[in-house]
C-alpha cells in the first residue's frame, strides 16, 4: 500500500480550506467595521448640522477627509443649502429638519468580497439621516 505522504496531503488541504475561510472572516469583519466608522463620522456631522442648521464648508472638507482616512471616497453629500432655523410653530408634517446623505465608494475593493462583486458595478454605499433643527437666531 502506498499510503505515505497521506497526511501531508490532508494536512495541506484542510490548512489551505482554513487558511480561506480565516482570511474571508477578516476581510469580512474589515469591511464592516469600515461601513461602521462611516456611520459614525456621519452621525457626528450630522449633531453639527443639527446644532448649525446646515452642514457648514469646514465640516464638509473634513468629513471628506475623514472618510478619506478609512479608506472610503465621496462622491456626492447632500445637506440642507442654507441655514434652517427652529421654530416653535410646527405646522403639521412640517418639521425643521436638517438631513445629511453621503455617496461614497471603497477605495479599494476588499479582496475576498471584491471577487464575489461585479467589478462593472461600483457599489454605492449611503449613509443617511435626519434630525430636527436646533439652530435659532442669535
Amino acid at each position: 500500500m502506498k499510503q505515505r505522504g497521506q497526511a501531508t496531503w490532508d494536512f495541506l488541504v484542510i490548512s489551505l480550506i482554513l487558511f480561506i475561510v480565516l482570511f474571508g472572516v477578516v476581510d469580512y469583519w474589515m469591511t464592516v467595521v469600515k461601513i461602521q466608522q462611516a456611520e459614525h463620522i456621519k452621525n457626528y456631522y450630522l449633531s453639527r448640522s443639527r446644532i448649525e442648521g446646515m452642514l457648514l464648508q469646514d465640516d464638509e472638507a473634513e468629513l471628506i477627509d475623514k472618510f478619506d482616512q478609512i479608506g472610503l471616497t465621496v462622491n456626492a453629500i447632500n445637506s440642507p443649502p442654507s441655514r434652517i432655523k427652529r421654530t416653535l410653530n410646527i405646522s403639521e408634517g412640517s418639521y425643521p429638519e436638517v438631513w445629511l446623505e453621503i455617496q461614497a465608494e471603497f477605495k479599494n475593493y476588499p479582496f475576498m468580497i471584491g471577487l464575489f462583486l461585479n467589478k462593472d458595478d461600483d457599489p454605492t454605499l449611503v449613509f443617511k439621516g435626519r434630525e430636527i433643527s436646533e439652530y435659532v437666531d442669535s
